[in-house]
């Protein structure tokens, strides 16, 4: 009796039985694993020297969380095609929020830069004698052409009265070598710090054209 002969013999459920165990067989010598892309995380680092002076102002300030697009909220680096076409990368992503992420570089920065005797955060119990606000409108990588970095910004400088001191856009686009994940965010250091740059430049020039005399200066 041959093999076919053999099986018509037997009743369905155990030819079902055993068809099910040689597929099982047969799969075991085969693996059929599907491979996912490593997960990477990067951390934007801004840090700059300290400055070599006395504080411009003898004032505090505090930095308020930064806004930031909900396109770009999330921790997946945000890739643009084409003019419609975005794509989040959920397999390289940043380490934190990058709101949290530049709301403490940003406030680091302007700490070493030496603008104010001293830049807290907004939970400090510290009197404010000025705060400063941000919004995020841009922060991907732009690939629809020659690859760049892209970042834009507004900062806002407020009194505790929130009466407006100062206020700027600044916006930053970096021509990378390559569309790698590793390339952009070197790419967003390469802006941010020029950017922090600028901002710090321009808020020293407002400053001594604006400060008070000793008399009137904001609460401290």
């Amino acid at each position: 009796m041959d093999v076919m002969m053999f099986f018509r013999t037997l009743c369905a459920p155990v030819r079902a039985l055993l068809f099910a165990l040689l597929a099982l067989a047969f799969a075991g010598c085969f693996e059929f694993t599907q491979e996912y892309p490593e997960k990477r995380t990067y951390g934007l680092d801004l840090s700059r020297d300290m400055a070599g002076r006395s504080p411009v102002l003898d004032a505090v300030l505090k930095v308020r969380r930064m806004d930031i697009s909900d396109r770009f909220a999330g921790r997946a680096l945000i890739y643009r095609m084409d003019d419609v076409k975005w794509e989040a990368d959920f397999y390289n992503e940043f380490l934190v929020p990058p709101a949290l992420n530049i709301t403490e570089e940003v406030r680091r920065w302007l700490g070493r830069a030496k603008l104010f005797s001293q830049s807290v955060a907004v939970s400090s119990r510290l009197r404010a004698s000025y705060v400063l606000e941000g919004e995020i409108h841009s922060l991907y990588g732009d690939f629809r052409e020659r690859p760049a970095a892209v970042v834009e910004a507004q900062f806002f400088l407020l009194t505790p009265d929130s009466d407006l001191v100062f206020q700027r856009r600044y916006e930053q686009r970096v021509d990378l070598s390559s569309s790698s994940p590793e390339d952009l965010v070197q790419g967003f250091h390469t802006g941010l710090r020029r950017m922090l740059g600028e901002l710090e430049q321009d808020l020293e020039k407002d400053l001594a054209r604006s400060t008070p005399e000793d008399g009137d200066r904001p609460n401290q």
